[in-house]
C-alpha cells in the first residue's frame, strides 16, 4: 500500500498493494570514457547530467482481479507523459514518472480473483525534495518591484531546477541574479491565464484558469542569459527580481547607474519605462539524487 500516481491512490482506487524492497535504484551519470591510444587512463567525458531511472513495484490484487485491474490498465494508458509518483516507503521525495507498458504480465493465483503483477516506472533521475515545507516564492508585482531569495537558509546544499508561473496577461519582466550573473526574462503581451516556464526544459506553454494546456507560450519569452558561455536557464539559487516598472535610474540592468545622467551632475533621470502588473510563483523543486 501507499503508491499514489498522478492524483490516485491505487490501493483505495483498485486496491493495489505494492512492494517496494527494489525501489532503491539509483540513475547513471550521463559520461563516455574514451581510451586514448599510448595513454594510461582513460579520459572522461562528462555530459553534466543523470539518466533516467527504472523504478520497479511488486504488485497484488487480493480481490476481484478481472475487474480491478482491466479498470486499472485502462485509466493508466491514458498517461502520455510525466506524472508525480509518491510511495510512502520514500516520504521526504516524489518522483516525476512515466508507466512501462511491456512489463503488465499478470500471474493469477488459484483463480482469477487474485493475481501479482509487476509495475514499472521510467522516472527521471530526480527525487524532488517533499520535506513538508511549502519553498514556493510568490512576487506580486502589481503596485512594485518586489524581490525574493530563492534558495533560504538550510536549502543552500540541493539543486533545483526552477518552475515558474506568471499570472500576467499583459506581460512581465524579471530577472533571477546568482554568482553566474544575471538572466533577464521578458514575457509580452499574451491571451491566456498564465504562462508556465519550465526550466529544465526550457519550454514554456500558455494554460487557462483550471491550468489546461492552451498553446505554445515559447515565442511570448525571451531569455537573456549574463554571457555566451552560461547555461540558458538559471539552476534554483540566487534572487528573483520582478518589476512594476522600468523606471529604475540606479540599475543598471535598466539603463540606468552611472552615465545615465548626463545633463545636470547630481541629478538622477528617470525614464518613463514600462509598467507591468500582475504576479509570478516560482517552484525552485529542489532535488536529489
Amino acid at each position: 500500500m501507499g503508491l499514489t500516481y498522478n492524483g490516485q491512490d491505487l490501493f483505495v482506487n483498485w486496491g493495489i498493494s505494492v512492494d517496494s524492497s527494489k525501489t532503491w535504484e539509483k540513475p547513471e551519470r550521463d559520461r563516455e570514457f574514451i581510451h586514448v591510444p599510448g595513454r594510461s587512463g582513460d579520459l572522461i567525458l562528462d555530459r553534466g547530467s543523470w539518466m533516467n531511472v527504472e523504478i520497479e513495484y511488486s504488485c497484488h490484487i487480493d480481490s476481484s482481479f478481472a475487474t480491478k485491474f482491466e479498470e486499472f490498465v485502462l485509466w493508466l494508458s491514458s498517461i502520455r507523459g510525466y506524472e508525480i509518483l509518491y510511495d510512502e516507503h520514500h516520504p521526504d521525495v516524489y518522483r516525476l514518472a512515466s508507466p512501462v507498458f511491456d512489463e503488465l504480465s499478470p500471474d493469477t493465483l488459484f483463480t482469477d480473483e487474485t493475481a501479482d503483477f509487476t509495475l514499472v516506472f521510467n522516472c527521471k533521475p530526480q527525487q524532488y525534495i517533499n520535506d513538508g515545507v511549502d519553498h514556493t516564492l510568490t512576487l506580486d508585482f502589481s503596485t512594485e518591484n518586489v524581490e525574493g531569495d530563492i534558495n533560504p537558509s538550510g536549502t543552500e546544499l540541493w539543486e533545483g531546477s526552477p518552475l515558474v508561473e506568471v499570472f500576467a496577461p499583459g506581460g512581465a519582466l524579471f530577472t533571477i541574479s546568482n554568482g553566474d550573473g544575471i538572466w533577464r526574462f521578458e514575457i509580452a503581451p499574451f491571451d491566456a491565464d498564465r504562462i508556465v516556464i519550465d526550466f529544465e526544459t526550457g519550454d514554456a506553454v500558455l494554460q487557462d484558469e483550471m491550468g489546461e494546456y492552451l498553446g505554445n507560450g515559447n515565442p511570448y519569452l525571451t531569455v537573456t542569459p549574463p554571457n555566451a558561455y552560461a547555461q540558458d536557464f538559471p539552476s534554483s539559487t540566487g534572487f528573483i527580481y520582478a518589476y512594476h516598472s522600468t523606471a529604475e535610474p540606479d540599475d543598471p540592468e535598466m539603463g540606468g547607474g552611472a552615465g545615465a545622467d548626463d545633463m545636470n551632475e547630481g541629478t538622477e533621470t528617470t525614464e518613463t519605462g514600462e509598467t507591468y502588473t500582475g504576479y509570478l510563483t516560482l517552484d525552485p523543486r529542489f532535488w536529489r539524487i
